[in-house]
């Protein structure tokens, strides 16, 4: 799901192979360039990424592309 603050997906726990704080923080230090945010529910685990406004998204890079 996109709004105006980045992109967020949602995980049901259940679902995710990925239990473990320290396998979710893996996600975290991935990528320096995005700031990221890991919400952990007893239901749920949400992640919002917020891209710098240097990165194109698919969309504008088609656009520009043409």
């Amino acid at each position: 799901m996109k709004d105006d603050k980045g992109h967020s997906f949602v995980f049901q726990r259940a679902k995710l192979p990925m239990q473990d704080p320290l396998e979710l923080q893996l996600i975290h230090e991935a990528d320096d360039a995005l700031q990221k945010h890991i919400e952990v529910t007893e239901d749920e685990v949400k992640i919002r990424v917020n891209p710098p406004a240097s990165f194109l998204f698919f969309p504008k890079l088609k656009i520009k592309i043409h």
